[in-house]
């Protein structure tokens, strides 16, 4: 009789894991619909939801940092993309840098996205991913170039006539 309780009581935990993890992933997948559909705060809540009901959930963590980061809550969304990394299993791991690097990115942090960037680029490199790699630095290249711009357009500098005015003198 004991052995047959002890059986259920195992059988039925095994069928209650087996059961969470579908709703995790089904959590996640409705919050990346709305999140696609612009509804990020509808979608921070089914992400939490999913974290809620296992805390060590990559994809929660990852798509919670992609929702913050398009309602502009930059430094919320690192939070959730320093867990992500730590929770990324290998083939995951370079999508979450990437992010955490585009997240810096988006407030014009150079410094730091570039600390991320070099991750990937380092990882692709040494899994003689050269054509990864390259293409890490040709983007790493193009932001470089676009938020020089950025900067010197906001400071009133003019990109036409400023090269121009050297060359002259």
């Amino acid at each position: 009789m004991s052995r047959l309780l002890l059986f259920v009581v195992i059988a039925s935990t095994c069928w209650a894991q087996r059961d969470a993890a579908p709703a995790v992933d089904d959590l996640v997948k409705q919050g990346q619909k709305l999140s696609a559909e612009g509804k990020q705060d509808e979608a921070l809540a089914l992400y939490q939801k999913a974290l809620a009901k296992s805390p060590k959930s990559y994809e929660a963590e990852f798509e919670s940092g992609i929702a913050l980061d398009l309602k502009g809550d930059y430094s919320d969304a690192r939070d959730h993309f320093t867990k992500a990394i730590e929770l990324a299993p290998p083939d995951k791991k370079q999508q979450a840098l990437r992010s955490m690097a585009f997240s810096y990115a988006f407030e014009k942090n150079s410094t730091e996205a570039a600390k991320y960037e070099q991750q990937v680029f380092d990882a692709r490199s040494a899994a003689n991913d050269f054509e990864g790699a390259a293409g890490t630095a040709n983007e790493w290249r193009a932001f470089s170039w676009s938020l020089a711009i950025w900067t010197a357009l906001s400071n009133g500098t003019n990109w036409v006539t400023t090269p121009h005015k050297r060359n002259r003198a």
